[in-house]
């Protein structure tokens, strides 16, 4: 009807331009009729037709009309604006297909939108771009445009000939009247493909709705009820536009009390709509969930008359929230149980930390949430460190990883791997995910393996340093034990074998350099030593981690001593003893059993190093002794058999000379010489091959009293004893073991030229394998002589036993030496420990005994007289003379023999002839014959009851020590005097009686 009224008014719109132009031409009859006919032929083609219809109709009789051989109308194109796309064509006398084209370079151009134009002729020249144009043949051109209602420009109307046109007027005249006409129809043929268009979208949106679309009266009876219905509910459209079932019935009961507000909101509150959510029953029995989008309808009056809605299938999109809500519940509760921090973070506050975290650090979500995230960082360092790295990382590659440390609320450190991810890496303010893995213990172990790394190349080092001193062992190790500890001070010591006062030995000097006594010696009595010797006298470490606090046993720092804020003494052991301490300060963390560990480890390294360079020490002595020994044994043995004749007839010289006579006090004083003589050649055999002791039991509570007070007469230094009252005996070379002490007391004595107080202690001790001293287990009697000299230079040590060494103007060189043959022989041990200011203590170790004691140091000084007939053999000449008087000075019948073969042959004779020998002297060594060993034995198979008494000047052989072994009656050392000789007699006798 739109259409119908639409074209009523087209035509008289026409018919009034056609009347209007009709009378323009009044002037030309013949113009005017022509322009009459036209219109009317025109007009009369076109007057009913509509659509594609009217237009081919308009362009055939507009060509036929105007005489032209081309003739259009084109619209816009919608989807390309600068473009025409032909709606009728007209060429040549028949129609022809339509087309579409650009309006650039074309004289449409110049039309659309605008107003007629008209070429006549050459419209190629004018438009010479125009490719349509010159491919058409074209060379006239007239065009109107095209406007819909609103005077909005919607296409054009075009006739064209391959000729000029003349008659122009009337082509123009004619366009302008049919323009309106062709206007309103292709507006209304526009209209018309807009509403097919919509209608057909609009069946192709119900037809392929998959929700359902309803309205019906305030009853919810539809009288609309279309989309996917079967699909949702298994019912038909029918079936709900029948009312069976209403949509009312198939709601679910539980859900019935949730719509009935909104219905009653619907029925009554005006453009009221609801949103809601709600079941129903499938005709199929099964559950659906459906959303429900309502609105009422009102009337003029605002009263609700109707509804309208939709209502879409979300069962899908109910399982997906429910998926996804039990997802976030099972995420949420592996975030909660994850054995890793987990957490949220907003510019560094805590939204949400999980229950690991809580756990590791000791707070609550509580004390937590809310809070800036530097609460859990130790320093302000720290936090602004981890949070620059962190983010530079996110800027980077998006995720930020770093390692820190984190503050327990009880203030315990931990090690943490932090890793960072933000929620939208364009907004950090969004918040960043965090996770964080205790990596402490792996830190530690770690750390541990680069010690442990660190402390196998320091005992490495250490191993190689074999020409190095005590003092730059102790000082390397210390310098190791403070750097693997994280300390910056340090000093070590070792205790004396009393275990009553210590020694340092090296102190960590970059930290003490300004300490007033970082280059000197320093001594520690137990008794007086501050709280760092608590390590020593409980013999465990003592960790201190706050030095400031209070204590009873500080004693105070010498000046210049760094501060103390923490310190670790650590006692190192031998079997249960405590050998030495290192102590090591000012660790910027607190110290711990790891600390201690390391130093334990290190301290015990350099102590078995120190236990090995004294073995090596102890046995490069014995090799120097050993070499000297080869040259002294030879010497002192023909020295001793010289020195046999010169004393023997020096002590039977005076026998026969007046006591009161001068001669006699000469033979004295040369008497005393040679003995001095005797005792330096005794000296030479004590640490060369010779000088094995002849042992026997003595009591050395006596022996050491009687020979420091004998060494010390005439000097202003005195002894003090400390003897236990059950001190054990030995079995000892009485004479050696005198010498010994002598030498050691002696040498005390000249330490303290101003006089003073020798110490000497004795006691009982127990040797065992842990206690690494070059001995055996078992017990021994140790002596120990100190005093308060001026002491040794710690270099001079290792070298004091060594023959010939000395730093006495007058002395030898041989006493320690002597001393340490001595005691080796008789299987004991001697040392020293020495500082310069503070004096020396040498220890001497003799293996105990609990056989019965010999009184030592007899003074009886009676010669043994005697009748019968001694035998004496000797190679050398002197020495048989001297014996033979001296025997016939006892009351002795003497024989001679010069070899042990002779001396056989002598025995056997004797005994044939009825005149036996009641004792053979023999000496033990005869160069180029039998000696007294081989003749001993040779007489005794021969004659067991006889009385043989070996002599010797070079007792390198163990048969001066053990020569009852051997069948020897006694024993008699070259020198002799004539009261030693007279008691070897006498005891040879006595054995065999």
């Amino acid at each position: 009807m739109v259409a119908e009224v639409r074209k009523s008014s087209d035509m008289k719109n026409t018919k009034s331009t056609e009347n209007q132009l009709t009378k323009q031409y009044n002037g030309s009859e013949s113009e005017s009729t022509k322009l009459e006919k036209t219109l009317r032929t025109i007009s009369e083609g076109v007057s009913a037709a509509t659509g594609d219809a009217f237009f081919y109709s308009l362009v055939e009789h507009l060509a036929h009309s105007l005489g032209t051989r081309f003739a259009f109308v084109g619209e816009l194109s919608k989807k390309t604006p600068d473009h025409v796309r032909t709606v009728a064509v007209f060429d040549g006398g028949q129609r022809a297909d339509n087309f579409e084209y650009a309006l650039k370079d074309s004289p449409c151009e110049n039309v659309i939108g605008q107003t007629l134009r008209c070429y006549p002729q050459d419209v190629q020249r004018q438009f010479p771009h125009d490719q349509l144009l010159v491919e058409m043949g074209i060379e006239s051109y007239i065009g109107t445009p095209l406007f819909d209602s609103a005077q909005r420009a919607i296409g054009l109307m075009v006739v064209m000939d391959d000729k000029p046109l003349g008659h122009t007027a009337t082509a123009e005249s004619t366009l302008r009247i049919f323009a309106s006409r062709a206007s309103a129809e292709l507006e209304r043929r526009q209209s018309e493909d807009s509403q097919q268009k919509s209608e057909k979208q609009y069946r192709l949106f119900i037809e392929n709705f998959q929700g359902i679309a309803f309205s019906g009266n305030l009853d919810f009876t539809p009288d609309f009820f279309h989309g996917a219905v079967e699909k949702i509910t298994g019912y038909t459209e029918q079936d709900f536009l029948s009312g069976n079932p209403s949509w009312i019935q198939i709601i679910h009961q539980d859900d019935m009390g949730v719509n009935h507000e909104s219905i009653e909101n619907i029925r009554s509150v005006p453009d009221f709509s609801a949103d809601r959510e709600y079941r129903i029953m499938r005709k199929d029995g099964q559950i659906c969930w459906v959303r429900e989008l309502i609105r009422n309808v009102c009337d003029a009056f605002g009263k609700p008359v109707s509804v309208q809605g939709t209502i879409y299938d979300i069962s899908e999109s109910k399982r997906s929230q429910e998926a996804l809500r039990e997802s976030e519940a099972t995420l949420k509760g592996l975030l909660k149980a994850a054995p890793i921090c987990i957490g949220l973070v907003h510019n560094r506050v805590f939204s949400w930390v999980n229950d690991h975290m809580q756990t590791l650090l000791g707070y609550t979500g509580q004390d937590l949430i809310g809070k800036s995230s530097r609460v859990i960082y130790p320093s302000d360092e720290e936090f602004n460190r981890v949070g620059k790295n962190k983010y530079d990382e996110i800027h980077k590659k998006g995720t930020g990883s770093v390692e820190t440390r984190w503050q327990r609320k009880d203030g315990d450190i931990l090690d943490i791997f932090l890793q960072s991810t933000p929620i939208n890496p364009a907004d950090l303010s969004s918040g960043v995910i965090f996770t964080a893995l205790d990596i402490t213990e792996r830190k530690q172990h770690e750390d541990a393996l680069k010690l442990s790394e660190a402390r196998l190349k320091a005992l490495l080092q250490l191993n190689s340093m074999t020409d190095a001193s005590i003092q730059d062992i102790a000082s390397f190790m210390l310098e190791q034990g403070v750097k693997l500890t994280g300390s910056t001070m340090g000093f070590t010591g070792l205790m004396n074998n009393e275990g009553t006062a210590l020694a340092t030995h090296a102190v960590y000097s970059p930290a003490m350099k300004d300490c007033a006594v970082v280059d000197q010696p320093l001594h520690f009595s137990m008794d007086e030593a501050g709280l760092w010797a608590d390590a020593v006298r409980e013999k465990r470490p003592i960790i201190i981690n706050d030095y400031s606090t209070p204590h009873p046993e500080k004693k105070g720092l010498p000046g210049g001593h760094v501060p103390l804020a923490r310190v670790l003494s650590l006692p190192f052991m031998e079997g249960d003893r405590v050998v030495g301490v290192a102590v090591v300060g000012n660790k910027e963390a607190e110290y711990d059993e790891s600390d201690i560990q390391q130093l334990t480890l290190l301290m015990n390294g350099m102590w078995r190093h120190i236990l090995r360079k004294k073995m090596e020490d102890e046995l490069l002595k014995a090799q120097k002794l050993e070499s000297v020994g080869l040259l002294a044994g030879g010497l002192a043995h023909d020295f001793n058999n010289l020195l046999t004749g010169i004393l023997g007839n020096i002590e039977l010289a005076k026998m026969y000379a007046d006591p009161a006579d001068k001669v006699y006090e000469k033979l004295t004083d040369a008497g005393q010489a040679f003995s001095r003589a005797k005792d330096l050649t005794q000296q030479l055999l004590t640490f060369s091959r010779g000088g094995e002791p002849v042992k026997k039991i003595v009591s050395l509570g006596a022996l050491v009293k009687n020979s420091a007070k004998f060494a010390l007469r005439g000097s202003n230094v005195r002894c003090k004893f400390f003897i236990p009252k059950d001190l054990l005996s030995a079995e000892i070379d009485e004479g050696q073991i005198t010498q010994v002490i002598s030498n050691l007391i002696i040498n005390a004595s000249q330490a303290m030229p101003s006089g003073g107080t020798v110490k000497v202690f004795c006691e009982n001790v127990v040797v065992r394998q842990q206690d690494a001293l070059p001995l055996k287990e078992g017990e021994y009697v140790r002596i120990s002589i100190r005093d308060k000299g001026i002491g040794m230079p710690r270099e001079h040590l290792p070298k004091i036993f060594d023959p010939y060494f000395t730093t006495k103007q007058k002395g030898s060189g041989l006493g320690l030496a002597t001393s340490y043959s001595i005691i080796k022989k008789h299987e004991g041990h001697i040392a020293a420990e020495s500082e310069m200011g503070a004096g020396t203590t040498f220890h001497l170790y003799l293996p105990a005994s609990m056989q019965r004691t010999t009184p030592a140091g007899s003074d009886d000084e009676t010669l043994f007289r005697g009748t019968g007939r001694v035998l004496v053999m000797d190679d050398e000449d002197a020495v048989r003379t001297v014996a033979g008087e001296m025997l016939s000075y006892l009351g002795f019948s003497v024989a001679f023999a010069d070899n042990g073969e002779k001396a056989l042959e002598l025995y056997g004779a004797a005994q044939e002839q009825g005149a036996p020998f009641d004792a053979v002297v023999m000496d033990l060594t005869i160069p180029g014959g039998m000696g007294g060993k081989e003749a001993a034995q040779k007489l005794i198979e021969a004659s067991p009851n006889a009385r043989i008494i070996v002599s010797s000047g070079y007792s390198h052989d163990p048969v001066m020590a053990e020569y009852r072994t051997y069948g020897f009656a006694s024993v008699v050392t070259k020198p002799f005097k004539i009261k030693e000789l007279s008691d070897s007699i006498r005891q040879a006798l006595s054995n065999s009686s």
